[in-house]
């Protein structure tokens, strides 16, 4: 069974390669991917990205500051599957950027609804972290 990375207890023994089942968007292509070194690039770029530039934003949130970094990884690799959010590559790496609908598209998400706050924290984050990287 496939893991869902917004409700599914993550279990940080699983191999990425399973995330990638649940990627039906823009994400898919890694799901055909016979070489794990590929996805396991995209989880490591994602989580510098993270520890770089999301953290920071996202401390004054109950959930995000208790959740891990992987479960953090699984859910903006979910979002940027969906199309809520873009992954952009720059000189200094990897960047995130939420669409100019990702809140409305994440409110229009019935299987989102139980955890649409920290959702919506999150998408708050990026567009914090995007303006904070431009203004550097």
């Amino acid at each position: 069974m496939a893991m869902d990375p917004i409700e599914e207890p993550m279990d940080e023994t699983r191999p990425w390669a399973e995330m990638t089942q649940t990627w039906k968007g823009t994400l898919s292509h890694y799901h055909r991917h016979c070489h794990g070194e590929h996805v396991e690039a995209l989880v490591q770029e994602t989580a510098d990205a993270v520890a770089q530039r999301l953290r920071k934003h996202l401390s004054a949130s109950p959930y995000w500051s208790e959740v891990s970094d992987a479960r953090l990884v699984a859910v903006l690799l979910y979002l940027v599957d969906r199309g809520a959010l873009r992954r952009v590559r720059t000189g200094n790496g990897i960047i995130f950027e939420a669409q100019p609908d990702a809140e409305d598209w994440a409110r229009a998400q019935t299987g989102l609804k139980a955890k649409l706050g920290p959702i919506l924290d999150l998408i708050a984050a990026v567009r914090a972290s995007g303006s904070s990287h431009s203004q550097a």
